[in-house]
């Protein structure tokens, strides 16, 4: 009988811990995935081509004084596509607005090349200079020989 309840005993242990085993088989692995990493690039703003031209004649300090101080420019910032009017005052100060809208002030200089240097209030650390020459009826601001601005002056 002892042999019989041994027997049984085996019998019902190696149901339950055969059955035990199956079930944690069937129990699918979690698995982690590696997550993918995407590279987030920022679009690269490009300027309207400037051809290099041995002709073009950037014009001196004192013609870009005669042309700013005391004067209003309208055109468009070929960076962004916006419509400007800014006005350069005497004292050294601008103030105008892009898309008819957005303020915008801050102080200019000429510097002795003929560039003209800007620095808005909004952006106090940066300091942009373009050169400057006409184009037909234009005149274009350039950095390097990439076109910023196309504006006229009155």
């Amino acid at each position: 009988m002892i042999k019989l309840l041994l027997i049984f005993t085996t019998i019902i242990f190696t149901f339950i811990f055969s059955g035990c085993t199956s079930q944690k088989v069937l129990i699918k692995k979690k698995t982690y995935v590696q997550p993918k990493i995407i590279k987030v690039v920022k679009p690269t703003i490009k300027y309207p081509d400037l051809e290099i031209k041995k002709s073009i004649n950037f014009l001196s300090a004192q013609e870009v004084k005669d042309l700013y101080i005391g004067h209003t420019v309208y055109g468009k910032n070929l960076k962004y596509n916006n419509d400007i009017e800014i006005k350069y005052l005497k004292n050294k100060t601008f103030i105008g607005k892009v898309e008819n809208k957005i303020k915008v002030s801050g102080i200019w200089y000429i510097q002795e090349d003929g560039a003209k240097c800007t620095k808005r209030k909004t952006m106090s650390k940066t300091v942009q200079c373009n050169k400057i020459y006409k184009e037909g009826d234009y005149y274009v601001e350039a950095k390097g020989y990439q076109k910023i601005l196309k504006v006229k002056v009155k």
